[in-house]
């Protein structure tokens, strides 16, 4: 029997959403997006993300999956088969999207620790990147958890 941890379901996020809080993007990514917009390519990395792609010299059959963007990579790329980066499928960069997500909504530490489902040294680690980079306003995302009672 396996188990699924709270990191494992946690949404993708867009391409453009990861840029905008400073996780680099492959360029191939990038470009997808742009052509092909944010849902499509979350749904083709939610299956293909980190495996290798063959990508068909004929045009594929319309209804196919993700029928758009393998004839959008035969076109833009060629026919032949690739390896589909990670890019938002990584679970590092849904995690700090998740983290973001949540300080923006007004979600403590603890909270965000205990809905994700890590421990809160990675929120806080994460919290002072973004802080870092401008992201957050120390204190506007600063919040007490009112069951969180330490001094």
């Amino acid at each position: 029997m396996t188990s699924t941890s709270a990191t494992d379901t946690l949404p993708i996020p867009s391409v453009s959403d990861c840029r905008a809080i400073g996780i680099p993007m492959p360029d191939l990514l990038v470009s997808m997006e742009d052509a092909l917009g944010a849902e499509m390519v979350r749904a083709f990395l939610a299956d293909k993300a980190g495996r290798q792609y063959s990508v068909r010299r004929t045009k594929t059959t319309a209804g196919r999956p993700h029928h758009e963007v393998s004839e959008w990579l035969r076109t833009e790329i060629g026919w032949g088969t690739i390896l589909i980066p990670m890019g938002p499928a990584n679970r590092s960069v849904r995690l700090r999207w998740a983290i973001y997500s949540q300080f923006r909504d007004g979600q403590s530490s603890s909270q965000i620790a205990r809905s994700i489902g890590c421990h809160i040294r990675t929120v806080t680690r994460n919290k002072k990147e973004l802080a870092r980079r401008g992201l957050l306003i120390d204190t506007e995302f600063t919040t007490k958890d009112p069951q969180d009672d330490r001094q």
